[in-house]
């Protein structure tokens, strides 16, 4: 099973928060929707963001996307799950939405975004399509523009090691299988693969704790990066 067909099958199940909305689900489910507001550098992205153009890399069901675009700040979500866009769409009709595979050179210009999200979509992938992913974020980032996002941290791999079957395909990356028969693929960071993939950024926050996230505790590096 692909990583997007994972995915739409993921946000497929969840036809209750379809009917309820993003509100209601977020309310449910999405507890970590505001989880930027914490961050003590965060100020400096908020001020920012009042007319920026902003991207939202593998969206989800988009409230950070949303969250960004109460800012002031005009948002372009990006998703291969069609499902999660949908949930999107229905509540917003300013958000531009495109359904694109982030690993894959990305149709926007050089340096076309003052910020750059990426929450909790940067670990699934091998580390050549890793390296792509983060290579376009830069890419499509302004010079001193703010990368802001997540990771799940091996500390998490700790926690969920014993709860289900995994196969190591590389080093510190999963295939995960579940009971249902779906697998996915999933990479657990360490601070020594934190400096590796993102070495073309400037840390202004980076802390690896564990947060409410998708309604359970998940362990996640959690930061805020300019591009060099």
């Amino acid at each position: 099973m692909s990583q997007k067909e994972w995915w739409n099958a993921r946000f497929s199940d969840d036809k209750e928060i379809m009917r309820q909305g993003l509100q209601a689900a977020t309310a449910k489910i999405l507890t970590d929707k505001l989880w930027v507001e914490n961050l003590p550098e965060f100020g400096q992205v908020a001020e920012s963001a009042v007319g920026s153009r902003v991207i939202d890399l593998g969206c989800g069901y988009g409230q950070l996307s949303l969250f960004f675009e109460k800012l002031g700040a005009c948002v372009t979500a990006v998703d291969f799950s069609e499902n999660a866009l949908a949930v999107l769409k229905s509540h917003s009709s300013n958000i531009k939405t495109k359904v694109l595979d982030i690993t894959k050179p990305l149709p926007f210009d050089d340096e076309d975004f003052d910020i750059v999200i990426a929450n909790l979509s940067l670990h699934y992938f091998s580390e050549f399509d890793t390296r792509n992913a983060i290579t376009e974020a830069k890419r499509i980032l302004k010079k001193d523009g703010f990368l802001v996002g997540s990771v799940v941290s091996t500390e998490e791999w700790e926690f969920v090691k014993h709860r289900g079957t995994f196969q190591e395909i590389e080093p510190n990356h999963y295939h995960e299988i579940f009971d249902s028969g779906r697998t996915k693929h999933i990479r657990f960071f360490s601070r020594d693969c934190i400096n590796k993939f993102f070495g073309d950024f400037e840390f202004l926050y980076l802390e690896n704790k564990f947060e409410q996230r998708m309604g359970k505790s998940k362990g996640a590096w959690e930061f805020i990066a300019r591009r060099k």
